[in-house]
């Protein structure tokens, strides 16, 4: 199987994108901040690279008979629990503590079923960027029939997808966008960032980018700058995009495109993603992304009131993160995924024993 160690390196880049979305910058200048703010693209990012991923991992041992269903699943509860569960615990210990924890809300965070609820009360609970774990496991639940679907037709699909979203966000302009009906985040806020149905279409855009790629259709090496020019510029024009087109197709077709032109390692930068240093931020990335909150929310409660304080803030914060990513990684995520999936194995292999 080709390694494809710059996408790994990429990932960091992704999760740190979504780290300074969640830093204050009052003092930056305001095409700056305009720009910051949508580091959420890296979540995008997130979701593409999954379904390419997981085709490039899994569709042949899938559809070879080699995986189960029961199997895939279990190894992909083996990826994510781990820290899941790790990050969600201080803040249910906490909401114990305040007593303003409800039983529903954390049994749906920790049973990976936040997203279904349009409420941000419950799909931003406990750990707040643990709500794109909830779509991860239905893009998994998703991701083993869809491999015995023909490309055709899986793109076919993609298509539907995109014209049903493409025609809600159209209807949610006008009439629904700004509406809040419960929570504190807007109807549109749910249904065209958070809800995993619509969500799925990035990582169905995956699956398709991995079936072009598996046919060796390759894009020219002067792409990778345009695609990264594309994505600033993407970023820089977006508060002029309506939220439910902002929050669901527009930023697509830069992601996909970004994530393509970095599948050929020659390029200088893919060589730089590929590098040890990178690859290791990138395998931590999801603690990143997982810890950075907390992490922001300590540095800003510790740091005193300071000339450019968001500097000293995010500074201190992103050390703080990026030191935790890694020990978490290292020392638990790691070892815990390791640990667990040897066991599912075990466990499945003697299960096909008699049968054998």
């Amino acid at each position: 199987m080709t390694r494809l160690d710059q996408l790994t390196g990429l990932r960091f880049i992704a999760a740190l994108l979504v780290f300074l979305s969640h830093v204050p910058w009052p003092s930056a200048p305001d095409w700056l901040q305009t720009m910051l703010a949508q580091g959420f693209v890296g979540v995008s990012f997130f979701f593409v690279l999954s379904g390419f991923v997981l085709s490039h991992s899994y569709a042949t041992r899938i559809t070879c008979g080699d995986m189960t269903y029961g199997r895939f699943m279990a190894l992909r509860l083996a990826r994510l629990s781990p820290l899941h569960l790790a990050t969600a615990l201080p803040y249910v210990l906490v909401g114990i503590w305040r007593n303003n924890l409800t039983a529903p809300v954390a049994l749906l965070n920790l049973s990976f079923l936040q997203s279904w609820v349009p409420d941000s009360t419950y799909y931003l609970s406990l750990n707040a960027p643990s709500w794109s774990l909830s779509n991860e496991m239905f893009f998994y639940l998703c991701f083993f029939p869809l491999c015995f679907v023909a490309a055709p037709r899986r793109w076919l699909l993609t298509a539907l997808l995109t014209m049903t979203v493409a025609a809600c966000a159209a209807y949610a302009v006008t009439h629904y966008n700004s509406v809040i009906l419960v929570g504190e985040r807007t109807v549109g806020h749910w249904v065209f960032y958070i809800f995993p149905g619509f969500r799925l279409l990035e990582f169905l855009a995956g699956m398709a980018l991995y079936d072009v790629w598996q046919r060796g259709l390759r894009l020219p090496r002067s792409a990778l700058p345009l695609a990264w020019a594309l994505l600033f510029a993407a970023m820089f024009v977006a508060d002029r995009i309506p939220e439910a087109v902002r929050m669901s197709l527009f930023f697509l077709p830069v992601v996909t495109l970004l994530l393509y032109v970095h599948l050929d390692r020659a390029p200088a930068l893919c060589r730089i993603l590929s590098g040890r240093a990178m690859v290791l931020l990138g395998e931590a990335s999801f603690a990143l992304y997982m810890i950075h909150q907390p992490a922001i929310r300590i540095c800003n409660r510790l740091i005193g009131d300071l000339p450019h304080r968001d500097l000293f803030v995010a500074a201190a914060a992103f050390a703080l993160a990026i030191v935790a990513s890694l020990v978490l990684f290292i020392y638990f995520e790691r070892p815990a995924e390791r640990g667990l999936k040897a066991w599912v194995n075990r466990r499945t292999s003697r299960q096909r024993r008699p049968a054998e």
